[in-house]
């Protein structure tokens, strides 16, 4: 794989994987990332990503992750899970994480699309939408 890149790399990693034992992921991942360095991968920090991707597309996975301050939905799993299910079309993969810094809510990111929908997040949403206007009105003077 002569000038392959990260994304053509971490696609075949994943299609390989489909015919590997599970205890011989970890030698294929690093022969992939040895694979990505000699072939001049600039951000070998970003092959995460791609294998992520590449899992998504090969067996129709979305993962997604919410954080919240207590790290669980408790009963609102359920109802999410069936949401971004009947959404996507796709098997959903969720993480839940912990974040003390939250006062309240959630913030959920699926791929590179972020939803805040945190306390924090809405109020900052609110004086936004107050400043704006007034910031506005204030350079047309």
């Amino acid at each position: 794989m002569k000038n392959a890149d990260a994304k053509s790399i971490a696609r075949a990693l994943v299609e390989m994987s489909a015919v590997l034992q599970p205890e011989q992921y970890p030698a294929a991942c690093d022969a992939a990332l040895q694979l990505a360095e000699r072939s001049g991968c600039s951000d070998l920090r970003s092959f995460p990503d791609h294998v992520l991707h590449a899992l998504e597309q090969h067996q129709n996975i979305l993962f997604v992750s919410i954080s919240t301050p207590s790290g669980s939905l408790g009963s609102q799993r359920d109802s999410l899970m069936k949401t971004l299910r009947a959404q996507s079309g796709k098997s959903i993969h969720l993480k839940e994480i912990t974040s003390p810094s939250l006062l309240g809510g959630a913030v959920l990111q699926i791929g590179d699309e972020l939803y805040d929908a945190s306390i924090q997040g809405q109020m900052t949403h609110i004086v936004d939408s107050f400043l704006k206007p007034l910031a506005q009105s204030l350079s047309a003077v």
